[in-house]
């Protein structure tokens, strides 16, 4: 019985036309950017404005994750103190996070511009696969200086994903100098009287 088993399963492997999984794998590596793939790296963009609210400055470098899709707080607060001064002092004034989330079966919908008769078919298709328009899913406010999370991107574009830091410039609060003087004057006043 046992050499009955042995036959049946001696295939001749000339026999067997695999072309149609080579042909498959070839069509299969034409769509490899389009799947959605961990986040590696991202650019981080520092921007400097001004006390007139005019960007003054923009840096930017590309940072690699120490963990795969989260730039992790201890990586934002050195990228943050390393750029805070730019020849002048600037204080953390908002944190941005830019991260394509998209689908898929989303990209010809995102990319393609919208029509009359397709309007009410991309008011669906982004319903449902978030809160609102596409731009308002990518660019989102971080509150607190914690991890930023980023979602799976889809390959092609993975170089859009960022943070943007924005400093502001430090006011001159000419009133605290005022006073300054004035207590200073006031203390060796009243010293030399003494």
């Amino acid at each position: 019985m046992a050499d009955d088993d042995e036959i049946a399963y001696e295939i001749d492997t000339d026999e067997i036309d695999t072309d149609w999984v080579d042909e498959y794998n070839r069509i299969e590596r034409n769509y490899n950017d389009f799947y959605n793939e961990k986040v590696n790296t991202i650019r981080v963009f520092f921007m400097y404005i001004n006390n007139d609210n005019i960007v003054i400055n923009i840096k930017k470098e590309t940072v690699d994750l120490n963990v795969t899709s989260i730039l992790s707080r201890e990586q934002l607060l050195s990228l943050i103190k390393e750029n805070q001064n730019d020849g002048v002092k600037y204080r953390l004034f908002s944190l941005l996070r830019y991260n394509i989330n998209l689908e898929p079966d989303e990209i010809e919908m995102f990319a393609s511009p919208s029509t009359s008769t397709s309007t009410s078919e991309a008011a669906q298709r982004t319903s449902k696969a978030g809160t609102g328009p596409y731009e308002s899913r990518f660019l989102t406010n971080i509150e607190d200086i914690n991890d930023i999370h980023f979602n799976d991107t889809i390959g092609i574009f993975q170089d859009l994903n960022a943070v943007y830091i924005l400093f502001k410039e430090k006011k001159h609060n000419v009133n605290r100098q005022i006073t300054r003087k004035i207590k200073s004057a006031v203390k060796r006043r009243q010293t030399r009287s003494k």
